[in-house]
């Protein structure tokens, strides 16, 4: 009997470590952990990608109608354009992006709570941070994915301004929204979250949010 209860306690002390250890990842991509390009597309849904592909400028002539949209309008057209990539310094340092996400959904349903945008940056050997954009008119389905993962205790208010304008500009009217800005940190990483990252629209209403988890630079 006192073995079984032995067995028993070893089970769910793996299983509680199991869990925090599985708070500090996306789609099986662990902070401060060991990874090569092809397990973090894999780990993404990726499929092809690019390896250091070749600089495509805004300012290319080619890209002169884009750019009259707007900056960052132009900027997302020719990210949309490149597809999946990584660039590659070495095998320490490199980082892998997918400005398509919303093409390779997180869930078998196809539900991928509005990400848009993944971007994995490995410093010094590991994962070091892992940047999320998704569709602000879909944020309270990110949060509740959030909260579910991190948990609703523990949040603080985050810098930066909580009522913002965003502003047409064709016309230069502007709305403002209330904005969440919430962080949370452990002893190795920390969370930062908000549901308006972009302040502005363009060709079309684009509003997005932004997520980051990332290792404490002093632990690297």
């Amino acid at each position: 009997m006192k073995c079984l209860l032995l067995l028993l306690l070893t089970v769910l002390a793996s299983a509680a470590h199991a869990q925090v250890a599985d708070t500090w990842q996306y789609r099986g991509i662990h902070l401060g952990t060991k990874m090569t390009p092809d397990q973090i597309m894999h780990a993404i849904g990726v499929t092809q990608y690019a390896t250091n592909p070749k600089e495509d400028s805004i300012w290319d002539p080619k890209h002169a109608d884009d750019v009259k949209h707007g900056i960052q309008w132009a900027i997302d057209k020719v990210e949309f354009d490149v597809g999946p990539r990584c660039a590659v310094t070495d095998a320490q340092n490199f980082d892998c992006r997918d400005p398509v996400a919303n093409l390779h959904p997180s869930t078998p349903g196809g539900d991928n709570h509005g990400i848009v945008m993944v971007w994995v940056f490995m410093k010094n050997g590991v994962v070091h941070s892992i940047d999320l954009s998704f569709d602000s008119l879909l944020a309270d389905a990110f949060f509740d994915v959030m909260f579910r993962q991190f948990g609703k205790a523990g949040w603080v208010q985050g810098q930066g301004e909580t009522h913002i304008a965003i502003t047409d500009m064709y016309d230069k009217t502007s709305i403002v929204v209330d904005r969440r800005i919430l962080r949370k940190e452990s002893s190795k990483y920390s969370v930062y979250v908000t549901d308006y990252d972009r302040v502005f629209t363009h060709y079309m209403p684009m509003y997005q949010g932004s997520f980051e988890m990332k290792v404490l630079d002093q632990q690297l």
